[in-house]
């Protein structure tokens, strides 16, 4: 049975290419967001040269780790 000329195989490949697309695309972002948050962690656990860089750090580390996840 084909709904507008398109058989259940067919839309299922469809589907399942979409789902690896967003797959792809989460798994992208989660990595950027490790990437930025392990940087952020190196620099808080160097000595600051500063106050004002331990405050810049500790603001840059609560941030990265309180961003939102975007599905």
């Amino acid at each position: 049975m084909a709904l507008n000329n398109v058989t259940p195989p067919v839309m299922l490949n469809v589907r399942l290419e979409q789902i690896l697309q967003l797959r792809k695309e989460v798994q992208l972002q989660t990595i950027d967001r490790r990437r930025c948050y392990d940087r952020a962690l190196r620099e808080f656990t160097r000595p600051p040269s500063s106050t004002r860089a331990l405050v810049f750090y500790t603001v840059l580390l609560l941030l990265v780790a309180n961003t939102p996840h975007t599905p």
